[in-house]
């Protein structure tokens, strides 16, 4: 029987896709470091994401006027508990919280519904 050896060159070519492939892999799968980093496939949730970084991010990213902060999963949490639709309907018509208010549609006026909807749904899917 013929034993078949790699060539020096072969071998380090087959590690190197070895090595490739496994850091694409673990690239994929790794959290981003900063929750509007997140890049998600759903149409909505990417038409989500523009209208987060164009108005909501305004508040959200630092908690201005008593926002929620995005990645603070805790302040997500309890308002998850209200459930979606009591979210969406706050930030479309406005909302008078115990440590700040949400002004319908962020204070801009020329968002329809539907893009308030799906920010919502994007700074609920976010990853944190």
């Amino acid at each position: 029987m013929k034993v078949r050896t790699l060539s020096p060159f072969t071998l380090l070519l087959s590690i190197l896709a070895f090595t490739v492939s496994c850091k694409e892999e673990k690239k994929e799968s790794a959290k981003p470091a900063l929750p509007w980093e997140w890049e998600p496939e759903d149409p909505e949730l990417v038409l989500g994401k523009s209208v987060y970084a164009e108005t909501c991010g305004l508040c959200h990213n630092e908690g201005e006027e008593g926002a929620p902060m995005i990645h603070h999963k805790s302040e997500w949490d309890q308002r998850m508990q209200k459930g979606e639709a009591t979210l969406i309907d706050h930030a479309i018509n406005g909302f008078q919280g115990t440590y700040g208010h949400m002004p319908p549609k962020g204070d801009n006026k020329s968002l329809t519904d539907e893009q308030v909807t799906a920010a919502v749904k994007f700074m609920i899917a976010t990853p944190r």
